[in-house]
């Protein structure tokens, strides 16, 4: 029954089993094997947002979320879909290292694969397959849908050969901040408001915007945010923020 998270721990070796709600994580017991995960527990408490694991601090398992083309890696990987064409996917790397490594790399990923930059830290929470995704109302069942780890014909991937390019940004000219040429909401916009929200968070730190400034642009420009985040919008925006800055230091 439980087979696809016995594949997900002989990835990893080892994992923290957590749960996210509107309050935050909520951090639950270590597991190496199949016996150290109390499901009956995890079923009943799996109330909000869904059943999620955090990586150990040294591992050699990088990590991509909200992939639409998860084909597209093409090297050792599981990949696990959470909604209808929505996948994550975590590659198997030739060397272990520590989450500030790995963030760097998963940045590189991510540009090139074109995955979700809020997700970009080391330590990211991932979701646990064989539970069921209660961010939708349809509850849609989180499972594997390819597992190539040990496949002879899909290469490991080489960390040596990501090419990083770290982010430079011009000078900020207030006549840019003030609104010429600027880009608004609508530019960054697809199919995933979240996503938005993120893109258009680093977009503003780089050219120069506050927190505060922010905050409220995404409150004034996000469709429906406070009805899309209703219980926890305050939450949702410090997050996003916080993850933006993240993601471009």
């Amino acid at each position: 029954m439980y087979e696809e998270i016995h594949q997900i721990l002989s990835l990893y070796k080892s994992i923290q089993l957590c749960l996210i709600n509107e309050k935050g994580r909520i951090i639950l017991n270590s597991a190496n094997r199949l016996e150290d995960i109390d499901f009956n527990r995890l079923i009943r408490r799996n109330l909000n947002n869904g059943v999620y694991f955090i990586p150990p601090a040294a591992t050699n398992v990088l990590f991509l979320d909200d992939l639409t083309k998860p084909d597209k890696i093409p090297c050792q990987s599981i990949i696990i879909e959470t909604s209808p064409k929505k996948f994550q996917a975590h590659i198997l790397t030739d060397i272990i290292m520590p989450p500030e490594q790995r963030t760097k790399l998963q940045r590189a990923l991510i540009r090139q694969f074109h995955a979700d930059i809020g997700a970009a830290s080391g330590m990211q929470p991932r979701r646990l397959p064989c539970f069921r995704n209660k961010k939708y109302k349809e509850l849609p069942l989180v499972q594997i849908v390819k597992n190539t780890i040990l496949n002879p014909i899909a290469p490991i991937l080489d960390v040596a050969a990501i090419k990083i390019n770290e982010p430079t940004f011009k000078k900020v000219y207030s006549n840019f901040k003030s609104g010429k040429n600027r880009k608004n909401w609508n530019d960054f916009c697809g199919s995933d408001y979240s996503s938005a929200d993120m893109r258009y968070a680093c977009y503003l730190l780089r050219i120069g915007f506050t927190d505060e400034e922010i905050w409220a642009k995404l409150q004034i420009e996000s469709p429906e945010i406070s009805e899309r985040k209703s219980g926890h919008l305050e939450d949702y925006l410090k997050r996003t923020i916080r993850k933006a800055h993240s993601f471009i230091a």
